[in-house]
This record gives structure tokens, C-alpha cells and sequence, in this order.
């Protein structure tokens, strides 16, 4: 009777769970792994024979084969280190009676003398597993207690293998989820970014209503750092909304975490389209990593066209799962269109800068916020206060949850269609100003969309 085991890796990028199933056949005794690329079966045999014998444990003198399914053809070597307690596990029970709980998943890596190692992207298998309707997690004790905590299923911390053979299952250590306390973070760019009131009720604005914003300002002047503020001000992660982002966490990391901000995503404008979007073999890109979070797109006319052209769909359907800001100079030099210093650039380079940023691209934006230069009179020593940055994050969170659906006044009706006419708005611009001016309506816990809204809307309009 077959030795049956499951156990999960990642492969091609994703979570596959696998069984393991180990038998005893005739023929020279001897063991082998089926199912996996040659080079990764010698390696793995050799590793699970030699962490057997350092422990001094005794196998079957059998002609003893273990089959991997489904077939893990192509799997890297970091990842079969998952499979590495599940296979030795299989392979021990031919000959000793190791009572496993059903439903249970057998996770972590081995080392050569035996001991049970954390598996790779441990916390992203295990939430995969309770996905799938596992109730257990058997792996190491230095991972027992975080991927209880990550999957909220009780784990069963186990040392070496010698400890797995003599001790009854009920009585190894069984780890419980402990509760989750993200640390409270001072902010640090909210304090340096004052005297832009404007801008700082653009982000909010954003931030509450997950608005795709556009950011546009002369160099040294703020755009990057109210992304940052944008970043400190977003809400913590939601029960709902946390276990994917920990799962994606999970798979892009080395240094696995069990408490983990939103994402704030910056990719450099040298970005590959690989890198944004993710590979065919699998690497997770910066686009998905985003997801729950902030992409920020900074220095944008220097993204390639293909990047660009390739974000039109993904900013449009990814609307409410990701809020993307994009920050770029009107101009090479930074100063066109700002009278607090003559700009120096030629029309044709002007055009050849914002050539790549289309009149479709900027209408996946729902928001445009100038961020000009402050004058020394209205520099104000006073600073941002605890209690304001507070405030904000509350009134962001409320929003957010606010799932209401506004009704619209007739004046408010009639300055939309007036602004629709005279600016000869597009049907996306038109919906765009309403979503914004419907955002504007529950921060100031309005009952109805007003032209007060609608006018504030029009006024970050994308032009």
C-alpha cells in the first residue's frame, strides 16, 4: 500500500499543491523520485538518504520509488526544498507508523543532518493550502508559529526527524494564531509636506475614493514626496483584503512576515514589461504586487511607449484593487505653464516629452493635481499635527467602507452638463468627475452630490 503525503510548492510563480505518494517495488534496492527534472531528483534523493542515515533512522531495503503529482517538470531548486519533509515523511512510513492528521499538509525543508527547516514562501503555500480545504500544517518548529498566525489553522511544530518518529503526534507542540497588532508608524512625510493644502485634498480625495491621480510640478517641489504622504495615509489592510496581499507578500520575498502594510509599489522608468506585468514563467510583477496598494509611477515620460501603452487596460479594470499615481515635469525643464520661473524648453521638445503621456492614458486618471511652487510668503513655520494626519486616515477608512450611492441635486445636474458642453467632456471624463465628486460628497458626509462637488471635482479634472 502506497505511502501517501501532500504537500504544496510554488510553481511557475503559484502555489501547486502535490501528493506524494512513495511504494515498495521489486528490483536492487534503492530510491528514487518520479516527477520531477533529473538534475532536481539526484539532488533531492541524496539530500532525503543522508538526513535519514545522520539521524539514524532505518528505511526499507526495497527497490522504494516516490511519485510527485503532478509533475513538477521545470521546477527550480530553491522550490523543491518544500518538498524535501513531505518526501522523507513518505519514505518513513513504509516502515514506522507515523500517524498523520487528515487533512493535514506537510510543509518544510531538511537539512543534511536531519533537523526541519522552514519551507520557501512558507506563509503563501499554507494560506494556499486552507484555501483548499486543509486543516493541519505539519512543518518546522521556527515556522510553526508564524504560518499558525498567517492561516489561522493550527500548525504542529516538529524538530527533527527523529522527533517526528518517537513522539505521538498529539503530543508534539501544536501552535495556535496569535493576534494581530500592527505597530503604530509615526508619519514622516506628512510632517515635511505642508504649505500645498491643495494637493494634500487631491490625495485624500484620491486615497478615499482609490482615484487613479496624476501629479504634475516642477522639479523639488513635492511630487514624490506626496506619493510618500499618499503612502503613510493609507489604511491598514482589512481582514478580507489581507490574505491575498500577505499571500503575494509571501511569494516576492525571501524574509517571510506575518504583518504587513499595504503595498507601495515604485518601479524605476527603466521597467521592463516583464517586470510590470510579470513573466511567463511565472515572476510576479510589480503591477500584481501593487495590488491592495499604491503603484507610483514616478518620472512617467520616461517610461517606454510599449509599458505605457500596455497599462491602458490594467488601469481600468484594476479600478477599487490598486490606485496608481503617475508624477512628471510639464516640461524637460520643469517649468511650463508655471509663472514663478520662465521655462527654457522649445515647443518641439516640449511635444517630444509628453509625446508617450496620450490623451487615452491620462484619461485613465480620474484626478490632476498641480503641485507649484510655494513663495516665501506663504512658507508657514506651522507644522502638521498628529491629531490632522489622524483625522485624514480616519476619514479615508470611513470612506472606503461607505458603500452608499449618492443621489445628484438638480443644481448639481445642471453645472455637470453646462461643464460637460463647455469643456466638451468625454463620457469616461464626465464619469470620472461624477466618481470624484461623489468621493467629495461622503468625506464631508453630504446626503446628496451638490455643486459645491461637482465644482471641486471639476476642478482636478484631467486636462
Amino acid at each position: 500500500m502506497p505511502s501517501s503525503i501532500s504537500s504544496c510548492v510554488v510553481f511557475q510563480g503559484k502555489p501547486q499543491l502535490v501528493t506524494i505518494n512513495t511504494i515498495k517495488t521489486t528490483g536492487i534496492p534503492r530510491y528514487t523520485i518520479q516527477g520531477i527534472s533529473t538534475q532536481q531528483q539526484r539532488s533531492l534523493t541524496q539530500k532525503i538518504k543522508t538526513a535519514i542515515r545522520y539521524q539514524k533512522i532505518s528505511i526499507p531495503k526495497q527497490h522504494i520509488s516516490a511519485e510527485v503529482s503532478p509533475q513538477l517538470h521545470g521546477i527550480g531548486a530553491k522550490n523543491t526544498k518544500s518538498l524535501e519533509l513531505a518526501l522523507a515523511l513518505s519514505l518513513l512510513r513504509l516502515k514506522h507508523t507515523i500517524p498523520i492528521p487528515h487533512k493535514a499538509l506537510c510543509l518544510g525543508s531538511l537539512s543534511v543532518e536531519g533537523e526541519i527547516l522552514p519551507a520557501p514562501h512558507h506563509i503563501a503555500l499554507g494560506l494556499h493550502a486552507k484555501n483548499h480545504g486543509f486543516t493541519y500544517i505539519l512543518t518546522s518548529e521556527g515556522a510553526a508559529q508564524q504560518l499558525a498566525t498567517a492561516t489561522n489553522l493550527p500548525c504542529i511544530g516538529v524538530h527533527n526527524l527523529t522527533q517526528l518518529l518517537h513522539t505521538k503526534i498529539f503530543r508534539l507542540r501544536t501552535y495556535t494564531p496569535q493576534s494581530i497588532t500592527p505597530p503604530i508608524q509615526s508619519p514622516q512625510a506628512f510632517y515635511q509636506f505642508h504649505n500645498q493644502p491643495t494637493a494634500l485634498r487631491a490625495i485624500t480625495i484620491a486615497l478615499a475614493g482609490n482615484h487613479h491621480t496624476l501629479v504634475i510640478g516642477p522639479p523639488g517641489n513635492g511630487k514624490t514626496l506626496l506619493a510618500a504622504v499618499a503612502n503613510e495615509l493609507q489604511p491598514q489592510l482589512s481582514r478580507t483584503e489581507y490574505p491575498q496581499a500577505l499571500k503575494i507578500h509571501s511569494l516576492t520575498h525571501t524574509h517571510q512576515k506575518t504583518v504587513i502594510p499595504r503595498p507601495f509599489i515604485v518601479p524605476p522608468h527603466t521597467a521592463t514589461h516583464s517586470q510590470l506585468f510579470g513573466s511567463k514563467q511565472g515572476r510576479i510583477g510589480w503591477l500584481q504586487q501593487a495590488h491592495q496598494g499604491i503603484l507610483f509611477l514616478d518620472e512617467l515620460p520616461f517610461f517606454s511607449k510599449p509599458v505605457l501603452s500596455s497599462l491602458l487596460r490594467p488601469l481600468e479594470i484594476n479600478q477599487g484593487e490598486l490606485l496608481s499615481i503617475a508624477a512628471y515635469n510639464p516640461c524637460p525643464c520643469g517649468f511650463a505653464g508655471f509663472p514663478e520661473k520662465e521655462c527654457t524648453c522649445s515647443e518641439g521638445e516640449k511635444n517630444r516629452y509628453t509625446l508617450k503621456i496620450t490623451k487615452a492614458f491620462k484619461e485613465r486618471f480620474q484626478l490632476q493635481v498641480m503641485v507649484a511652487p510655494v513663495s516665501s510668503q506663504t512658507i508657514t513655520t506651522t507644522q502638521p499635527t498628529q491629531q490632522h494626519f489622524e483625522h485624514l486616515k480616519k476619514t479615508i477608512q470611513r470612506v472606503r467602507n461607505d458603500t452608499t450611492k449618492l443621489e445628484i441635486t438638480t443644481t448639481a445636474q445642471l453645472l455637470l452638463n453646462k461643464a460637460h458642453d463647455k469643456l466638451v467632456l468625454s463620457i469616461r471624463q464626465r464619469e470620472a468627475i461624477t466618481a470624484v465628486a461623489t468621493t467629495i460628497a461622503k468625506i464631508e458626509e453630504s446626503g446628496m452630490i451638490t455643486a459645491d462637488h461637482i465644482a471641486e471635482a471639476l476642478q482636478f479634472r484631467i486636462q
